[in-house]
C-alpha cells in the first residue's frame, strides 16, 4: 500500500507485524506471536484487527482463514511518501531521478508533472504515458549520441598507425627508431640483450643507443 504521511508508531507498529508474518513458520506461529502478552502490544493488536476487517469487506463480509491472512500480510508492504513537506525526502529523490534526463530543470519538470496529474484527478481520469503531453515525455527520452565526444573517442588503431609513421619518417635516425620499437623493452645491465640488440641492429650498441638518446633529448621541451 502506498500512503501518505503516517505516524511514527503506527508505521512502527503496521512494519513489525508485516515483518512477523514473513519471518513465521506458519500461521500459527505468527498469531502466537501477536497474541504474546510480553512479546506483541494492544496497539499492534488493534492494528492487526483493522487488517482483518477490510479483508472481511473486501471479501463481501465473509471471513477469510487464518492461513490466508498469514498468506497475506506476508505479501504486504507499506511505503510512505512525504510529498506534503517541501523538504521531504521523497522529493528529493525524485528530482534526483528527474536529473538523470535533465539536469538544469527537475523542479519546473515535477511541478508540471504535479499540474497535469492534478487536472486528471479532479476529473477521476486515468492516466497513462500516452495520456500525458509531449513536453513531459519527451524529457525522459534517452537522447542518442549521434557523436562521440572528443573526450571519450578511443583513437582507432589506424589513427595511431599513422601518427607512429609520421614520427618515424620525420625522425633524424629513423632506422634506430624503427628497431627500438620493434625490440619493445630490454635491460642494459643484461649483456646478452646487448649482444641480441647489436646483432639485429648490426651496429654497436653503445653508438646505437647514443643515438636514440639524442632523439629522447630532442623530443623533450625546453
Amino acid at each position: 500500500m502506498i500512503t501518505g504521511p503516517l505516524s511514527t508508531i503506527v508505521i512502527k507498529d503496521v512494519r513489525e507485524i508485516l515483518e512477523w508474518a514473513r519471518h513465521s513458520e506458519d500461521e500459527t506461529d505468527f498469531l502466537k506471536k501477536v497474541n504474546a502478552a510480553k512479546f506483541s502490544s494492544n496497539s499492534k493488536r488493534k492494528k492487526l484487527n483493522a487488517f482483518r476487517t477490510q479483508l472481511k469487506k473486501a471479501n463481501k463480509g465473509n471471513e477469510i482463514s487464518d492461513n490466508s491472512f498469514w498468506c497475506f500480510l506476508k505479501s504486504f508492504h507499506l511505503l510512505g511518501y512525504d510529498l506534503d513537506v517541501s523538504s521531504g525526502s521523497t522529493l528529493s529523490f525524485l528530482h534526483s531521478l528527474i536529473t538523470q534526463f535533465d539536469t538544469n530543470h527537475p523542479n519546473m519538470i515535477y511541478s508540471l508533472l504535479v499540474s497535469e496529474i492534478q487536472s486528471w484527478n479532479q476529473n477521476a481520469g486515468t492516466i497513462t504515458k500516452e495520456a500525458l503531453p509531449k513536453e513531459i515525455t519527451s524529457v525522459f527520452e534517452r537522447k542518442r549520441i549521434e557523436e562521440i565526444p572528443a573526450g571519450l573517442a578511443v583513437p582507432t588503431v589506424e589513427s595511431e598507425l599513422d601518427s607512429i609513421e609520421l614520427v618515424i619518417s620525420q625522425s633524424q635516425y629513423p632506422n634506430e627508431l624503427v628497431f627500438s620499437c620493434l625490440l619493445g623493452s630490454w635491460s642494459e645491465n643484461n649483456l646478452e640483450d646487448i649482444s641480441v640488440i647489436s646483432k639485429i641492429v648490426k651496429e654497436d650498441y653503445e653508438n646505437w643507443i647514443l643515438k636514440l638518446r639524442e632523439l629522447l633529448h630532442a623530443s623533450k621541451p625546453m
